[in-house]
């Protein structure tokens, strides 16, 4: 899958965003969102490590201030994406047991890292 296929989907749902509502730690949510943070799957340890990087990297998405060249912005975002998936792999890794999942979630940070260093370029 080539880097812009793989940013293109992230790009769609970052531009999709609405007003939801926030959680106790002031994270904005979408309407859909409710089921993910569901009592019981937040008493994980790892349920709440993937929480935490998916949420983080949506609200630097959601508060970036945009400069207006798209370029950049788009470069500004997917960085802010790729921390997020590097973010979720690192959970993964920490409380996941499945090796093919384990292995998938390396190899999304290794080429997480290399996009994020192309789109620093562009910043």
């Amino acid at each position: 899958m080539k880097f812009g296929q793989i940013c293109a989907g992230a790009v769609l749902a970052a531009s999709l965003a609405s007003v939801g509502w926030a959680d106790e730690h002031g994270h904005q949510h979408q309407e859909g969102d409710k089921a993910c943070c569901s009592e019981a799957a937040m008493k994980s340890p790892g349920a709440k490590a993937l929480h935490q990087g998916m949420m983080k990297g949506m609200h630097e998405m959601h508060h970036m201030k945009m400069s207006g060249d798209v370029d950049r912005d788009f470069s500004a975002m997917m960085i802010h994406h790729h921390e997020q998936a590097i973010a979720m792999s690192n959970a993964v890794l920490e409380h996941g047991k499945n090796a093919e999942v384990k292995k998938k979630a390396r190899e999304i940070i290794q080429a997480s890292e290399k996009d994020i260093a192309e789109l620093k370029k562009h910043t």
